[in-house]
């Protein structure tokens, strides 16, 4: 999604910086899910740890939260 609003913003004739602010912001989403879903993670190494971050997106999210 990041990558759509960063180009979207230099389409429409926006600077660089503000199209990677966009991206930014729309990334501010996946703080709130790693906090609903820090409860229902077990506890593992940093490695594990930043691996499930990165895998991390709405749908698995949704998914995760809805099996409570």
């Amino acid at each position: 999604g990041s990558q759509f609003a960063f180009v979207a913003v230099i389409a429409a004739g926006g600077a660089p910086m503000a199209g990677a602010v966009s991206g930014l912001l729309l990334n501010l989403r996946f703080v709130p899910f790693g906090v609903a879903l820090a409860a229902q993670l077990p506890s593992a190494s940093l490695r594990r740890r930043l691996l499930d971050s990165y895998l991390l997106v709405d749908e698995s999210v949704a998914l995760a939260l809805a099996v409570q």
